[in-house]
């Protein structure tokens, strides 16, 4: 995808004049960036804030595209010196709109009290039932798209509280090992069904999935290797097709290189789909729309692969897309230090950072693509028209005036 070589014509508001001095109004994507860690997870590219999403925001605005504007916004469930206030994503969502959510969870499970020390939230750290149909909501016709990411399991916590009235059906209510990002992933519509919350894979040796390559770390620059699956037009696994739009790179090459994590966590999925959960297809006839890996990685610990990153093309079904990934460790500062944010062309760092625009692309909802195809259109239209004039008048062909 073209990077922004354009200018704003106006402060305010989002028209951009492309190469032919053209205005064209494009449109603006905003995507909320939902955490519950104000401490840890933060908007801070500072070193010292290992776990903050500060470096890949910088990346994703740096490879922002020509036929839309990104607009990300942080949004902590908790704050600093004031536990007790949670900001639920039913309030969030009912005070601004968005077109994406990109989750980036820490906490586990509800707690009997609010933890003391490394922050571990409290009594709402899950999810509750109007958040979960606010979510169902948007996820639906207004087809708001959504990122999941959590991690590995962590043993539970000590002051761990069964919530006795989930929103979702919970199987791993007493699991002795939860899933990182359990407590916001785990209920989000369609999305929470594509992680492993509960059990294995942990941070414990014989039970991790370590992508890091041999005698490497994961904060240096050597990327692991991601093998995207090829797919059809409509998302579907087909050895004729080619890499999901979410790896497009340069005309005729994919993305290849991904950040990499000592303990990854793991995608999952459903054995049967619901289409009261997974609808069918808005088109008679055609089959079921389903989530399908679209790229996996390899396991160094066992040099087996594994799945690194799932989407499900939701347009297809009336409702928004979701990509889920095995760990935010993929976005997050600590592994992302090793790439600088200006970096050649085809280096591992230019790669990574242009997968950050191309999932803040795809995961649009419906409208915002075709505003973004309309914009591309008039950008090819004209400068195309005015292309071809040049020639004639170079052959002696008068310039004809344009309106």
């Amino acid at each position: 995808m073209p990077r922004r070589r354009l200018a704003k014509t106006s402060k305010d508001d989002n028209t951009f004049k492309f190469r032919h001095g053209l205005d064209v109004e494009i449109p603006t994507i905003r995507i909320l960036l939902y955490t519950d860690d104000p401490d840890g997870v933060t908007e801070s590219s500072a070193q010292e804030k290992s776990l903050s999403l500060g470096l890949m925001l910088e990346r994703l605005r740096s490879h922002a595209p020509v036929s839309a504007r990104l607009d990300p916004k942080y949004v902590c469930r908790y704050r600093l010196g004031d536990p007790k206030f949670v900001d639920k994503l039913n309030t969030v969502l009912g005070r601004e709109s968005f077109d994406e959510i990109w989750f980036f969870g820490i906490n586990q499970i509800n707690l009997k009290d609010f933890s003391r020390g490394f922050f571990e939230g409290g009594p709402e750290n899950e999810l509750d039932a109007g958040e979960r149909s606010e979510l169902e909501r948007v996820m639906g016709a207004p087809g708001l798209g959504v990122l999941i990411t959590g991690d590995h399991s962590n043993a539970r916590p000590t002051n761990a509280a069964v919530n006795t009235n989930p929103p979702c059906p919970d199987g791993g209510a007493t699991a002795n090992h939860l899933g990182l990002g359990r407590a916001i992933g785990r209920c989000v519509p369609r999305a929470g069904l594509l992680r492993k919350w509960d059990d294995q894979p942990t941070s414990i040796p014989g039970e991790q999935i370590n992508t890091v390559e041999r005698f490497g770390e994961e904060f240096d620059e050597t990327p692991q290797t991601l093998i995207p699956r090829n797919v059809d037009e409509h998302g579907e696994p087909d050895t004729q097709g080619e890499p999901h739009p979410l790896f497009f790179y340069r005309p005729g090459t994919f993305i290849t290189s991904f950040p990499d994590h000592t303990h990854e966590g793991s995608l999952d999925f459903p054995t049967t789909f619901d289409p009261t959960v997974w609808p069918p297809a808005l088109n008679s006839g055609d089959p079921q729309p389903l989530p399908h890996v679209v790229a996996y990685g390899i396991n160094q610990r066992t040099s087996k692969p594994i799945d690194l990153v799932a989407a499900y093309h939701g347009d297809l079904a009336g409702v928004g897309r979701i990509v889920a990934d095995s760990t935010w460790h993929h976005y997050f500062n600590f592994n992302l230090r090793g790439f600088p944010n200006s970096a050649p062309e085809g280096s591992a760092a230019d790669q990574i950072g242009q997968f950050y625009a191309n999932l803040a692309i795809w995961l649009a909802p419906i409208s915002k693509q075709r505003q973004m195809a309309h914009a591309m259109f008039w950008e090819l239209a004209k400068y195309t028209a005015a292309g071809t004039q040049v020639r004639r008048s170079r052959l002696g062909t008068p310039l004809r005036s344009e309106c």
